[in-house]
């Protein structure tokens, strides 16, 4: 600024350029609707499993090296979770705006899964090896809520699909 603590008019100009400070404009209205959805979704008394793979921003070596980035609408998603000594390992498909979820839990030992979105959920039983299958789910936010017999469930953190 100038001496007096007046903007000069390079000074207006440089801040018009910069647009709103994204700091002091609240967020899109999805943005706090997609917030209040999974808080009042979660479950306090779940472990949270974390994303400990995920093929959208690491694909396995020599996966697609030929081919390039995923391709979301003709390559499957692989992702990882990991909480308390289980993994929840899903593959997620593809169908215009629906998902096919396949998943494994390791070790087994879970009942039933619970896939879970911004104005649902949809369950599916788990078999003895820990596979399960949920069949469209709607694109957007999800997460997978594990339930194990005389054990805490399992919730995955909420990732985009």
């Amino acid at each position: 600024m100038s001496t007096d603590d007046a903007p000069t008019d390079d000074e207006r100009f440089v801040t018009s350029l910069r647009g709103p400070d994204p700091l002091l404009e609240p967020p899109p209205e999805e943005v706090g609707a997609a917030a209040r959805t999974a808080y009042a979704a979660r479950r306090a008394d779940a472990l949270v499993a974390d994303v400990h793979g995920d093929s959208a921003e690491d694909p396995p070596a020599g996966l697609r090296a030929a081919a390039g980035p995923l391709d979301v609408a003709a390559d499957p998603r692989l992702l990882v979770f990991r909480a308390a000594g289980v993994a929840v390992s899903l593959e997620i498909t593809c169908h215009g705006d629906l998902r096919d979820i396949a998943g494994q839990i390791a070790p087994p030992g879970a009942s039933a899964v619970e896939v879970r979105w911004a104005r649902g959920h949809c369950g599916g039983e788990v078999d003895a090896a820990g596979a399960f299958v949920v069949r469209d789910v709607p694109r957007g936010p999800i997460s997978v809520l594990c339930h194990r017999p005389g054990a805490t469930p399992i919730a995955t953190r909420w990732i985009a699909v």
